[in-house]
C-alpha cells in the first residue's frame, strides 16, 4: 500500500499531472518559455499540457542549461531549445516544427547522426561538423562540435535527443584564412612579378575562402593619370582569359574590366567593394559569367579590390571574390586587409 500511495502521489502531483500546464511554472522566465506554452504542436507532441513525464523532464533540463541546446522528440524529431541557441537555429520559427521541415537544407547531414544514436544507444559526438543552415535569410557555410544524446521516453525507448552545440565557424575559418597570411608572409624578397605569382599559388590553398582571385602589378612610377596595369596571377581565370580579367590595361584610360575601380581603389588608397547586397556588383556582374569558381562552385556575391602599396609607393592590385555562403563582414574584409599589407 506504501508503494502504490507513493506511485499515486507521483502521478497526481502539479509537476507530472496529465492535462496540467502548471509544470512549466519551474522554467525560467523568459520569452522562449514562453513560445513553448503558446506553441501549437499539433498531432506530433501534443498539448504541452498532456506531455508525459520523461519529455517534461528533459524540457526543463534544457531550459536550465546555460549552453545552446535544442531537444529533437518523437518520431518526427521536433526541435525545442532554449534561449542560447536561438542565434545558432538562425531565429525563433523553427521552434516546434519537425527537424526535416525545420532544417530541410541539413536534414541530410543531420539524419544518419540519429539513426546512429538510435542504433548503438550511445551519444554520438560531432567534431567541426560542416553544415550549411539557412539563418536569417541567406545559407551560411558554418561549423558546428556537437553532442547526440539518446533520451529515453516514458515507454523505455529511445524517443528523442539532446544536442547541446558549440559553434566553431568563426575559429575554423580563421585558422585557415591565418594560415595563407602567414604563407605570404613567408615569400623571401624577389621582384614584383615574381612575388605576385608565388602569391597566387598561396591564395589557392583556401578555396573557400578565395573562389576567385586576381593579382596585378602596376609599372613603377605610375599614376592614376598614366602607366600600366599587368595581370600576373589569377584564380578561376581561364587560360584563355575573360573580360573581368584583361592581361594589361592603361591604368588612366582603359575602360576594361574593373581597371575603372582599380582607378578608384588608388585614389582613395582603400578597397573598393562590389556587392550584391547594395546593388554596386550588378553593373559588373556580366563580366565574370565565365569564371570557374572554386570552393563551393558559386558566384561570389562580393567582390573586393584592393590596392596594393609599400613604403608609399603603389604596387599593383588585388581582386578577390569572397565566400557565397559566408557574409561579407568585418573579419572578412580584416582577412583581405591583412594580405594586402604582408608584400
Amino acid at each position: 500500500m506504501g508503494e502504490q500511495s507513493k506511485d499515486a502521489d507521483y502521478l497526481s502531483n502539479s509537476f507530472t499531472a496529465h492535462g496540467s500546464l502548471s509544470w512549466t511554472d519551474v522554467l525560467p522566465k523568459t520569452e522562449q518559455a514562453d513560445l513553448l506554452r503558446r506553441t501549437d504542436f499539433g498531432p506530433t507532441l501534443g498539448e504541452v499540457s498532456c506531455w508525459g513525464p520523461a519529455l517534461r523532464f528533459y524540457t526543463t533540463m534544457l531550459f536550465a542549461d546555460s549552453r545552446a541546446t535544442c531537444l529533437y522528440w518523437g518520431p518526427e524529431r521536433v526541435a525545442i531549445y532554449n534561449e542560447p541557441c536561438i542565434e545558432a537555429m538562425g531565429g525563433p520559427d523553427r521552434f516546434g516544427k519537425s527537424c526535416k521541415e525545420a532544417f530541410p537544407e541539413i536534414w541530410e547531414a543531420m539524419q544518419p547522426i540519429f539513426d546512429t544514436a538510435v542504433a548503438t544507444a550511445h551519444t554520438v559526438d560531432v567534431a567541426d561538423i560542416l553544415l550549411f543552415p539557412l539563418r536569417f535569410g541567406r545559407i551560411e557555410e558554418s561549423y558546428f562540435i556537437g553532442q547526440s544524446i539518446p533520451l529515453r521516453g516514458d515507454s523505455g525507448e529511445i524517443e528523442g535527443f539532446y544536442n547541446p552545440i558549440v559553434e566553431t565557424t568563426t575559429q575554423v575559418v580563421h585558422e585557415r584564412r591565418r594560415k595563407v597570411v602567414e604563407g605570404v608572409a613567408s615569400i623571401p624578397p624577389s621582384p614584383v612579378g615574381n612575388t605576385l605569382s608565388r602569391i597566387v599559388g598561396i591564395l589557392q590553398s583556401n578555396p573557400h575562402d578565395i573562389p576567385m582571385a586576381m593579382l596585378y602589378s602596376l609599372d613603377e612610377g605610375a599614376t592614376v593619370h598614366g602607366g600600366q596595369v599587368r595581370l600576373h596571377g589569377s584564380i578561376g581565370i581561364p587560360a584563355d582569359g575573360l573580360p573581368c580579367a584583361p592581361s594589361t590595361a592603361e591604368l588612366a584610360t582603359d575602360e576594361a574590366g574593373l581597371i575603372e575601380h582599380f582607378r578608384k581603389a588608388m585614389n582613395t588608397g582603400s578597397p573598393v567593394v562590389l556587392s550584391q547586397s547594395n546593388g554596386s556588383f550588378q553593373g559588373t556582374g556580366h563580366l565574370f559569367e565565365h569564371v570557374a569558381w572554386l570552393g563551393y562552385g558559386e558566384p561570389s556575391r562580393d567582390i573586393v579590390i584592393l590596392p596594393l602599396s609599400s613604403g608609399g609607393r603603389m604596387l599593383g592590385f588585388f581582386v578577390q571574390g569572397t565566400n557565397p555562403p559566408r557574409a561579407y563582414d568585418q573579419a572578412t574584409q580584416r582577412s583581405i586587409m591583412d594580405l594586402g599589407r604582408q608584400k
